[in-house]
């Protein structure tokens, strides 16, 4: 009876004998083909993901280190920049304050130092990651060199000592 139901299942119009070799046929002819495509095709399923996780996860990587790379060269040209104008300004200007010129000159000058210090290849990564924008690479820069500003220390915004003024740029 067993057979029988087997051989209406498996589309076979007839049925080995109901010994083990019938069955194990039975098994081997009619369920291993299909079971074995059906976990091939899993497996190639699961390569192809893994596959996509990895590229995923190296282009992750490398916009990381692209970021880390270009905060690392704006902190560099904001503490050169600061170290070049600090008894500059303190000796120019009588209340301390960055003139709107000045600062925007402070500014470019960060910018040509971080981009120098970036080089070629940090350079072209940076306007890869935006598209090949050389406005928004830019920008980009130039946030994170506003940054660096900020974290200066009070005392150490482009002046030494208390009379350092709150905004170092003199946008307020």
């Amino acid at each position: 009876m067993l057979m029988g139901f087997l051989g209406l299942f498996l589309g076979v119009a007839e049925v080995p004998a109901a010994g083990p070799e019938g069955l194990l046929g039975i098994v081997l002819a009619y369920v291993v083909p299909p079971a074995v495509t059906v976990l091939c095709s899993l497996a190639g399923l699961a390569l192809v993901r893994l596959g996509q996780w990895l590229r995923t996860k190296t282009q992750n990587e490398a916009v990381a280190a692209i970021e880390e790379r270009v905060l690392g060269a704006a902190a560099v040209a904001v503490r050169d920049v600061e170290q070049r104008v600090r008894k500059t300004i303190a000796l120019t200007t009588a209340d301390g304050r960055v003139t709107r010129e000045e600062a925007a000159r402070l500014r470019q000058e960060a910018l040509t130092a971080a981009r120098e210090h970036l080089g070629g290849l940090g350079w072209e990564q940076l306007l890869a990651l935006h598209g090949g924008s050389e406005g928004a690479a830019q920008g980009y820069l130039g946030r994170a060199i506003e940054a660096e500003v900020h974290d200066l220390p009070k005392g150490g915004r482009a002046l030494g000592g208390a009379t350092a003024p709150q905004n170092p740029v003199g946008t307020a």
